[in-house]
């Protein structure tokens, strides 16, 4: 019985919106860490999409892309806030998503062992650049392409396909991937476009995918950071 409230109430917003706040508060005090010299250059995957949608409003900057991320969790909280009465706290839960989230990034990198392939590829050159880079890509990029990006495909593909839920998740999951694996080859640090990345990040972003509507955006998170650092660790040259 316990397990079974647990898919159930871990999967919810209101587990994934407290599970996500130490990931942002490391990122964010990861970020104060830097020099702020440093700030204009390092990036994760989804800052050449957010940056572009900030940059519109007045917003610059990577805090304001943390700012973004802060909001955007919050509406999702308050919308669903009526949802909240029946879902109790239990601590035992955030230690299972940690764990579950390990297990999730383990199977992602089994999957994708043959390239040692960040999710999130960072131009930052220090050591402390890169994990906070490794950890900004998990939140960044799961918030913006699976949790809008899936989320708004999901409500168009629904007009024309009402009924057959996984049917038209999956085609929203697909899509958001393929525009996931673009844009990593997009704007003045990416990737050199090749077909073999575009389509290791394809799989990833589906395999992400599958993890966001079946387990939350919290597990998603914490899956996506903890594969990057776990690739990170084999690609850094030993001391």
């Amino acid at each position: 019985m316990i397990f079974s409230n647990y898919f159930k109430h871990s999967k919810s917003p209101f587990y994934s919106f407290i599970f996500i706040l130490p990931l942002f508060i490391i990122y964010e005090f990861g970020i104060s860490a830097i020099l702020s010299e440093d700030l204009p250059t390092i990036r994760n995957g989804a800052d050449v999409l957010l940056r572009k949608v900030l940059a519109t409003i007045g917003l610059s900057g990577i805090y304001g892309m943390g700012l973004l991320l802060l909001i955007g969790i919050l509406i999702a909280f308050l919308i669903n806030k009526g949802k909240f009465k029946d879902i109790s706290l239990s601590s035992n839960y955030f230690i299972f998503m940690i764990f579950e989230s390990l297990f999730w990034s383990i199977i992602l990198f089994v999957i994708l062992s043959q390239g040692q392939l960040l999710l999130g590829k960072g131009t930052g050159k220090l050591l402390i650049q890169q994990i906070v880079l490794s950890i900004g890509s998990g939140i960044f990029e799961e918030f913006v392409f699976r949790v809008l990006l899936v989320s708004g495909i999901a409500l168009i593909v629904g007009i024309f396909i009402k009924k057959q839920y996984l049917y038209k998740m999956s085609i929203s999951i697909i899509l958001a991937a393929i525009i996931f694996s673009i844009f990593h080859f997009v704007g003045e640090y990416a990737d050199t476009p090749k077909i073999s990345l575009f389509l290791l990040r394809l799989l990833a972003g589906i395999v992400l995918g599958y993890i966001y509507i079946f387990r939350g955006f919290g597990i998603a998170a914490y899956s996506h950071s903890f594969y990057n650092l776990i690739v990170f660790t084999q690609i850094v040259p030993a001391p």
